[in-house]
């Protein structure tokens, strides 16, 4: 099992009685790349539990938590590739299957076989999309909650 960065940290959110949001961040041990999702189901069970706890230790109202799987930036291999250019993204756009609304989000640095050849339109029958939208549409939610439905994409620039 290789370890995925140097911490996993856990921003707790918290809002008082006059809707202000305070948060604590707490420090957890990398997530693992064991390809069965244990390290990962393991390391949410851990961020669960704290965050549970921590609901009891205050009067303010949980407002979520973020988690984020901080990189050694001396990693070996980052950049991925020589041609990963932040400029560029695939803005991928899904909706939401009960309220109909639409929703985005960027991939950056994308492949170029993402794309259709000749084409600013991403190729959503090329096998990695596939895959990708299989996995997203199964697991993804929209911002309320809903199940999604991956669409299409297209290649934009940075101040697109």
């Amino acid at each position: 099992m290789a370890t995925i960065g140097v911490t996993t940290d856990a921003a707790y959110s918290f809002r008082d009685h006059s809707g202000e949001v305070s948060r604590t961040t707490l420090h957890y041990d990398p997530l693992d790349d064991s390809g069965d999702n244990s390290g990962i189901i393991g390391a949410l069970g851990s961020v669960s539990v704290v965050g549970s706890l921590l609901e009891t230790l205050t009067d303010c109202l949980s407002a979520g938590t973020n988690l984020n799987n901080k990189v050694d930036p001396g990693m070996p291999g980052l950049p991925s590739s020589e041609f990963a250019q932040r400029e560029l993204a695939a803005r991928m756009r899904y909706q939401d299957n009960v309220t109909g609304k639409f929703y985005r989000f960027d991939i950056p640095g994308p492949i170029n076989d993402l794309f259709t050849s000749g084409s600013d339109a991403v190729n959503m029958s090329a096998a990695l999309m596939v895959a990708f939208k299989v996995a997203f549409d199964a697991d993804a939610k929209s911002e309320v909650g809903n199940a999604v439905t991956l669409l299409d994409g297209r290649i934009v620039g940075r101040r697109s």
